[in-house]
């Protein structure tokens, strides 16, 4: 309101005071009644000249609405009841108000000489400055606007039911009847204009234009098709909705630049309408459409675009996907509504409709008419709501607190910002009784605030976000009886300078009260200590009430035993009687200590405890903070101690385990945890722990660990002298905390010897030849020593000693060893596992030996066999094949070669093994037979000396997988033939005489011949028998070079229980059935032992 205004005011209400005075005596007597009753009968908007728009809402109900920044007349109608002759002045008032609760602007006047029974109207131009505005999306429903509150105001007037009258109207953003534009510059209409559809600026008019009749509101409409024909193809067209000027090349506030548009059309300047969505709650665009598109991508539509205007910066609101969709009957409009306020992100929106068409399918498409937008402008402006509750009992305190000296009332609110800015405000309180204010009485605190006291800047205060505020208002100690005001408000304290937005008063009645409050400044832990340890906590004794009192301190512990220490001490240092009182004049204060002491053995823990202060003489009515409870902290307290009843041992370095036994005290007050470690000054020592943790110690010693050892391996050759180990035992939780023992270990002059075990992996053939093995002896001692080597030999085993000097080794350093040499073979009747045992003993104590083992298998292990049935008996020289069967009896697969050891039988045949059969792979169980070739002479045949002779005829099958050389002895048989005999008879029956002299000089060359043959054959058998392996070996190689070399295998088992008699065997005898041979289950041991090597046979 001007100056102007505000003094044609105080003039009418001068005048009208002035008129009551003259009023006559019968008028001034009659107040009150339906004569004095003035109202408001109604507010109605618009004139003749200007209606304000129309929007029927589901169910019927017409709503007046009006657009922002357009002036409207609003008409108040302010009427008076009763009748009577004499007019009286009203104040009457008109106030604008925003929806959320602040006043936008008032009109006031006055409603001069009012007749009872009439009524006056008095018209208001209005121009609403902010759009409010809510259409529904899905029903169509209006909602919302500016509040238009009227009021008369007649001090008379005792009926006041009726003196205001409120109504809303929705206020839209802009509305357009979209009739045919006229010329005119700087006024808002649409532009038809072509664009890329990629985005761009307009290079044509397009195909929108406006049709003067058929709209739905006004005359005109818009469509996007010429009358008569079909829209065209290929087309992005917008209706752009601005203005253009000829005066200045710059648009106003809120509207874009289109130069494009502004070739198009050849103006100065197109200025297309854009929202700041920024500036906006909400925003809902209507239209009405009625029409149809063709097939394909075609598509017609309310549109808002930013920037260029391409795909990614534009939104487009369909008229078919709109629900309802319009349909194709001239005249039949359905409201197109949209909603875009969550996609529009506060960017600047241009406004519209476009038009998109494809190569084909094309009709006539949609007219549109009545484009509206409404939505909730923002406002700087805002109101708050304070929802302030007393916390005690959960609601506002109307009728004001009843309180006592030092007691806090408190006032809690949730602060809401109704606006839609964020705000900044201020929250404020002050107390009629100022003293209390010098106290520092009040305290205010906010959520999220950086400070409290008496005045408290709020954070920002952000739209529908509440923050919680704290209001507390402390009576001092011994305030006397009294009654004040506690006032607080919150106001503005931003831009808008809007005043103060919410306040309360509220009454404060102090009443009379005995009351004491101690407090202390010491922490929730008072103390931390140890066992035995004392502590101490200040603290203050206040008579807080309005009346003197005399108060009596007590004490109490809970947990932690009888062991507490307590006693109140004054701040001069005296002692408090626990049998005394302290009197102290109301408002006073007294400081003292409350000391303690812990018990000597307690466990670590939070001890609570409290002191308390009584008032024998207030009776049961002492009010106020009477118990100070604290805690005090027993921490953990670790320590620990290693004790031993021995802490040196005396011991020799013979390998004998010794120990010491240790054991772990825990002396704290928790149960514990140590870990255990060692350390030597020797590592030679090799002294360690039997484990690395104790077991779980009881406190106070109640239970130690004794099962701790450090064990002693005494190693073998550990030099003589003094050792030293090292024990800690460390706390699993405080590694600073640890218990250590020392202990000393003295080591004396040590004898000792180790002979070690040997293990042969080799299969042995009696009778075989000599080897030699090693074994090994070692000084484990602590001096240099010399050994004397004995053996125990078993039965059927022969072994020596080699390279040794009177049995006895050289001398040995300590941890020296040697390798003594056994030279061993096995006679022939040596069967199975034979065990060797060898000895050292020490020459330094001749008590000290070691004995060594070996076990020695000898004969066949039964991993092959060999089986034949035949027994061949041969009368005439030819080539013969024998044919024997090797079985696999061991437990994998076997590569097996063969051989032959001839013996005797060389002196009458040939042998050999056909070359397929040398070597050959047997599987698990598996059996391959093996051919062996005679070659009989017809002299052998001719020149036997007896009628039938046996030889044998030795065969070997040697693996090549284990050790294991099995033979079998073939015999074989030659006998004369009868032919022969009865030649020799038929000779002997016709000799004559002669003949007989013949004989007689015969028989002496043969016995000559017999004699010089056995010379010869036994020559033979001893040149045989001379030979040394490489020289058999030679000589095969120079027979038999083309063939492969048989292995070389173990002496065989003496098979002499198998050679028959030299006599003929009986043809009628059964042949011997094979006997089953159990097959060994386990691969034999490996080792590098020498391997036996058999005694050749003889070439």
């Amino acid at each position: 309101m001007n100056n102007k205004a505000l003094a044609m005011v105080i003039w009418l209400l001068v005048a009208h005071s002035i008129g009551a005075m003259v009023e006559p005596v019968e008028a001034a007597s009659a107040r009150g009644g339906a004569s004095d009753d003035f109202s408001i009968e109604s507010i109605s908007l618009g004139n003749q000249t200007m209606m304000p728009s129309q929007w029927t809402n589901p169910g019927g109900m017409t709503l007046d609405y009006v657009i922002a920044g357009e002036t409207i007349e609003i008409t108040v109608e302010v009427s008076r009841g009763g009748s009577g002759f004499v007019g009286n002045d009203g104040i009457s008032q008109l106030d604008v108000i925003h929806p959320i609760g602040y006043v936008m602007e008032s009109f006031t006047w006055i409603t001069a000489d009012l007749y009872p029974g009439n009524s006056q109207s008095h018209k208001i131009a209005w121009t609403p400055t902010v759009a409010h505005s809510i259409l529904n999306n899905s029903t169509n429903e209006l909602s919302g606007g500016i509040m238009l509150e009227a009021s008369v105001n007649y001090a008379p007037d005792d009926i006041n039911g009726n003196d205001e009258l409120m109504t809303q109207v929705p206020v839209a953003v802009l509305k357009d009847p979209m009739d045919v534009p006229s010329n005119t510059q700087n006024q808002d209409r649409f532009f038809a204009g072509r664009y890329p559809p990629e985005g761009g600026q307009a290079f044509a008019t397009g195909i929108w234009q406006g049709e003067n009749s058929g709209g739905a509101v006004g005359d005109g409409l818009w469509r996007h098709s010429s009358p008569g024909a079909d829209y065209p193809a290929n087309a992005h067209d917008r209706a752009v909705y601005g203005y253009f000027t000829q005066q200045t090349n710059q648009c106003e506030n809120g509207y874009n630049i289109d130069s494009g548009l502004a070739a198009v059309y050849s103006v100065v300047l197109v200025c297309k309408r854009a929202l700041n969505s920024y500036n906006f709650v909400s925003l809902q665009l209507h239209a009405q459409a009625w029409g149809e598109m063709g097939s394909g991508d075609d598509y017609a539509g309310i549109e808002l675009w930013r920037g260029a205007g391409g795909p990614q910066f534009s939104m487009i609101h369909q008229f078919e996907l709109n629900d309802p969709a319009p349909v194709n009957v001239a005249g039949s409009w359905t409201n197109i509504t949209w909603d875009p306020t969550e996609e529009l992100g506060g960017y600047n929106w241009n406004l519209g409709f476009l038009f998109h068409s494809d190569e084909g399918g094309a009709k006539s498409g949609f007219r549109v008419d009545d484009f509206v937008v409404f939505g909730v402008e923002k406002v700087d402006n805002f109101t708050i709501d304070t929802d302030c509750i007393n916390p005690e009992n959960g609601i506002f305190p109307t009728d004001g607190y009843t309180t006592y000296p030092n007691n806090i009332v408190t006032l809690k609110c949730m602060v809401t910002n109704n606006g839609y800015r964020s705000a900044s405000v201020r929250v404020q309180s002050n107390v009629t009784n100022t003293d209390w204010m010098n106290q520092s009485s009040i305290r205010i605190e906010v959520e999220g605030a950086s400070g409290t006291g008496t005045s408290v800047l709020m954070p920002p205060l952000k739209p529908g976000e509440p923050i919680e505020t704290w209001i507390n208002l402390t009576i001092p100690p011994g305030s006397d009886v009294q009654q004040q005001l506690w006032n607080i408000w919150w106001q503005d304290a931003g831009g808008t300078a809007s005043g103060i937005k919410a306040n309360y008063e509220i009454e404060l009645e102090v009443k009379q009260q005995f009351s004491v409050y101690m407090t202390t400044d010491t922490p929730t832990i008072a103390a931390s200590l140890g066992p035995g340890e004392a502590g101490s906590m200040p603290f203050t004794l206040q008579n807080s009430g309005n009346r003197d009192a005399s108060f009596k301190l007590t004490s109490n512990f809970f947990g932690g035993g009888e062991g507490w220490g307590a006693s109140f001490v004054f701040s001069d240092g005296q002692t408090y009687n626990p049998l005394s009182q302290i009197s102290i004049v109301r408002g006073e204060s007294v400081e003292m200590f409350f000391n303690f002491t812990a018990p000597l053995q307690i466990a670590p823990e939070e001890y609570p405890f409290s002191i308390s202060a009584t008032c024998p003489s207030c009776g049961d009515t002492l009010f106020g903070n009477k118990v100070l409870s604290k805690k005090v902290n027993i921490p953990v307290y670790r320590e620990a101690t290693l004790t031993t009843f021995t802490e040196s041992i005396i011991a020799p370095a013979d390998g004998l385990q010794k120990s010491i036994n240790l054991e772990l005290h825990n002396l704290g007050n928790a149960e514990e945890t140590y870990l255990l470690s060692i350390t030597q000054s020797n590592n030679n020592l090799q002294a360690y722990l039997n484990k690395e943790v104790s077991a779980l110690l009881e406190p106070w010693d109640v239970a130690p660990d004794s099962n701790i050892k450090v064990l002693l391996p005494m190693p073998i050759g550990l030099q003589t002298g003094f050792y030293f180990v090292t024990v800690t035992a460390t706390n699993a939780n405080d590694s600073s905390v640890r218990a250590v023992i020392n202990l000393e270990i003295e080591v004396v002059d040590t004898a000792a010897v180790q002979v070690r075990d040997e293990i042969s992996l080799d299969s042995y053939t009696p009778n075989g030849p000599s080897v030699t093995m090693p074994f090994n002896v070692t000084n484990t001692g602590n001096n240099p020593d010399r050994f004397v080597m004995s053996m125990e030999v078993p039965e059927g085993m022969s072994a020596s000693f080699e390279q040794l000097v009177d049995s006895k080794t050289k001398v040995l350093n300590p941890g020296e060893s040697m390798n003594v040499l056994v030279r061993f073979s096995f006679s022939s009747e040596a069967q199975g596992t034979l065990k060797l045992k060898v000895t050292a003993t020490s020459e330094n104590d001749q008590n000290i030996s070691s004995t060594g083992n070996c076990d020695f298998l000898v004969g066949s292990q039964n991993w092959l066999r060999i089986i034949s049935i035949e027994r061949p008996i041969y009368t005439e020289a030819g080539e013969y094949e024998v044919v024997v069967t090797v079985r696999n009896q061991y437990s994998d697969n076997q590569s097996v070669d063969m051989s032959l050891e001839k013996g005797d039988s060389r002196n009458y045949f040939s042998s050999s093994i056909a070359s397929r059969d040398l070597n050959f792979l047997l599987a698990v169980g598996a059996e391959r037979e093996v051919t062996i070739k005679l070659e009989i002479p017809e002299s052998s045949i001719e020149n036997l000396l007896v009628d039938e002779i046996t030889v044998n005829l030795t065969i070997w099958a040697t693996s090549g997988t284990v050790s294991e050389s099995v033979p079998f002895v073939l015999e074989v048989s030659l006998v004369k033939t009868a032919k022969d005999l009865t030649v020799d008879r038929v000779e002997s029956s016709t000799s004559n005489i002669g003949a007989i002299a013949t004989w007689a000089v015969g028989g002496l060359l043969i016995i000559g011949l017999a004699v010089v043959l056995i010379r010869i054959i036994n020559a033979t058998e001893e040149e045989d028998t001379g030979w040394t392996d490489q020289e058999y070996e030679d000589h095969l190689a120079a027979k038999y070079g083309a063939v492969t070399a048989a292995p070389t295998l173990d002496a065989p088992t003496s098979f002499g229980s198998q050679t028959p008699a030299y006599s003929p065997p009986s043809l009628s005898e059964p042949v011997p059935a094979a006997t089953s041979v159990p097959i060994p289950q386990s691969p034999p041991p490996s080792s590098s032992a020498p391997v036996a090597q058999p005694t050749p046979p003889p070439a």
